[in-house]
């Protein structure tokens, strides 16, 4: 074994891999196919579905999915005793299946259907075991997807995607023996549940027992950026016609590796609206008229020209939904030709907090560290965000990180979503963020939890900092804040001991009049316990719009040029006056 590789014998076939793989990952990565229905790369092992079955050298059948393996070892995939075993197992499958496969959804993407395939069931072998479809009506109720329990094969991946990685827990397996079924709270309906409609049970499920209400298969597909929130999320839209008919999420993008939202998934219907507009129209007589781009860009300069003679009465809207090149040509237009700074965007109320604070303590208005960082986290402290609601892939994150061992702190003034899972929960009064950062930092000072060495080489004004807090009072924090002393102890020590510690933040701290405040006490959080330049820690804005920082980062701001130069400096402004258009 050298650099944690091993060499092993598949059906004869050397092979080399990493010592902490299993038998079934090692054989699926080189080539190799060994049938299973209930593995899943994004979840645990299970072994139930008992397709992956190989024989050691000692005779002995071991689940593929469940072993690791190990130097020198030798498997076979296709031994009598286990193609029998696979046999029986995929015929009592089917005995229990409802095998409308023509008309089913899955008819060609089925893996029940590919496996029966490749162990070679004939029509003989359908009726060797009685027929015993479960009696159990669809379930519509959903907008998104519909379920067909009369397809399920009880592989149990819907489960647990649903609790291992989207963190929801909205279904279970319930009842018993061959009453067993995949069910709701109380068996209630998909809508009365608590299901977030991400549609990641459905993605996995590997039969026709989720499948998504639009079902039509695409005839092309194209690779973009989803359109909604600052995840960033790659996906495949998939087109049919000039019609978008479904999405996929990009299992190559880091920030998402192919999950997706309810919104990303099934939320672009907008595209092909039929009341989207598809020409200019300029208002006559109280009312919108269609004209052609000739027209209306000619009536659009004019009117520019006018305003632009009248002096500063022009300013310009951009988007934190166009692109970075769209953004950056708006805010030049306005600057150059229209010779004004009236120019802002949607960050003015959302993130203005984040762009003029994280830019004072630590010199950019942006995340420190990456998304798919998060799970590698050891604590999570997140603040001002309703993460599973408004960022889910985030959230998604933040569960993969709990799996992994982290820590969670939430502050919120409302229980959410993330409470369920959180070590401990900070419920304190709006607008007293600052007094509970402080009061956070007060006690890691006191307990000398700080990390010293990073204050002496990378922080200024510390000994001034410090000075500041010496009569900072912990039973006044307890009664700005609601949350008692105890609470706020334990969430200091929590962060402060942490290997690396994340902190995620959104507009629950920046939408306030001291939403500045806010987040320059949470850098100093960070600072003074050295959480930022290091993998899996920093402090991290979540952004609502998909290209918030990017049109921050372009100068789509009324006090800053691109690449956040103030206008207010003499050397910057002669330096954009003299570029050429």
């Amino acid at each position: 074994m050298k650099n944690n590789k091993i060499t092993l014998i598949i059906d004869g076939v050397e092979i080399q891999t990493k010592n902490n793989s299993t038998i079934l990952e090692t054989a699926l990565a080189n080539g190799i196919f060994i049938p299973h229905l209930c593995y899943h790369p994004k979840i645990k092992p299970w072994g139930v579905c008992r397709l992956c079955m190989v024989e050691n050298e000692e005779g002995s059948l071991v689940t593929a999915c469940e072993s690791n393996v190990s130097d020198g070892m030798a498997i076979s995939t296709e031994t009598k005793r286990i193609k029998a075993i696979r046999k029986i197992a995929v015929q009592l499958l089917i005995a229990n299946h409802d095998m409308d496969c023509l008309t089913c959804a899955k008819n060609g993407d089925c893996k029940l259907q590919d496996t029966a395939t490749y162990i070679g069931i004939d029509k003989d072998d359908l009726h060797s075991f009685r027929q015993g479809i479960m009696d159990v009506s669809n379930d519509d109720s959903n907008p998104f997807f519909k379920r067909d329990l009369k397809k399920c094969i009880l592989c149990g991946i819907c489960v647990r995607i649903c609790g291992e990685v989207v963190g929801t827990n909205a279904i279970d397996f319930s009842f018993r023996g061959y009453e067993t079924q995949i069910s709701t709270f109380a068996n209630k309906s998909i809508l009365e549940s608590n299901c977030v409609s991400c549609g990641e049970c459905v993605v996995a499920c590997p039969v026709g027992a989720l499948i998504p209400k639009k079902s039509i298969k695409p005839s092309r597909e194209v690779k973009t950026i989803c359109s909604y929130c600052g995840v960033g999320c790659g996906i495949y839209l998939g087109i049919r016609g000039n019609n978008i008919v479904n999405v996929r999420g990009d299992p190559s993008t880091p920030t998402n590796q192919g999950n997706l939202c309810v919104k990303g998934r099934f939320g672009h219907g907008f595209v092909n609206h039929p009341k989207r507009l598809k020409s200019p129209m300029i208002k006559r007589n109280g009312k919108f008229q269609e004209v052609d781009w000739n027209e209306a860009l000619t009536f659009i300069s004019e009117k520019l020209l006018d305003y632009k003679k009248q002096g500063s009465v022009f300013a310009a809207m951009a988007s934190a939904k166009s692109t970075n090149e769209e953004n950056y040509i708006l805010q030049k237009f306005t600057r150059t030709v229209m010779n004004t700074n009236n120019i802002d965007h949607c960050a003015r109320l959302c993130h203005a907090a984040s762009v003029t604070g994280l830019s004072k303590t630590i010199g950019s208005g942006a995340m420190t560290n990456s998304i798919n960082e998060i799970p590698d986290t050891d604590c999570v402290f997140a603040i001002g965000t309703n993460t599973t609601s408004t960022h889910p892939i985030i959230g998604m994150k933040i569960q993969k990180a709990l799996v992994n061992g982290a820590s969670l702190i939430v502050a919120n003034p409302m229980e959410i979503e993330l409470c369920k899972n959180a070590d401990i929960f900070l419920q304190h009064n709006p607008g007293t963020d600052v007094a509970l950062i402080m009061g956070m930092i007060k006690i890691i000072i006191d307990d000398e939890l700080l990390d010293i060495d990073f204050i002496k080489d990378r922080c200024d004004n510390f000994v001034e900092f410090k000075k500041s807090l010496e009569k900072y009072n912990l039973d006044w924090v307890e009664i700005i804040t609601g949350v008692s002393k105890s609470k706020i102890i334990e969430a200091a020590h929590i962060y402060a001991k942490a290997g690396s510690a994340s902190i995620l933040y959104s507009m629950g701290i920046t939408q306030h009049v001291n939403g500045t405040d806010n987040v320059m006490a949470l850098s100093n959080l960070v600072l003074i316990t050295g959480n930022i330049g290091k993998t899996s820690s920093g402090i991290n804005p979540l952004r609502g719009q998909n290209n918030v920082q990017g049109a921050c980062d372009m100068g789509c701001l009324p006090d800053v040029y691109p690449g956040y130069q103030t206008v207010d400096n003499p050397v910057v402004f002669e330096k954009f006056k003299n570029m050429e258009l």
